[in-house]
């Protein structure tokens, strides 16, 4: 398991509440495999109303946002 070699690098996981194919739980459970063996700083943002390709989707615009206020958070400019 390659999780383990994230050391002190803060992890953002990024999914979506519509994924065909990562449905149900497993934005929940992806989120606590990471918190059980990281050792790290992780943690998660779930897109509503989208799919898998939520890049692609019109949420992109708060996705991007997300992740420029997580960097900006973690102090990554």
């Amino acid at each position: 398991m390659l999780i383990p070699r994230t050391g002190a690098v803060p992890v953002l996981l990024a999914g979506a509440d519509h994924d065909a194919i990562m449905p149900g739980q497993a934005n929940a459970l992806e989120l606590s495999a990471w918190r059980e063996h990281c050792g790290c700083d992780v943690s998660q943002f779930v897109l509503t109303d989208t799919g898998h390709a939520f890049q692609a989707h019109r949420s992109l615009d708060q996705w991007t946002s997300h992740v420029v206020t997580w960097l900006r958070q973690k102090g990554i400019r």
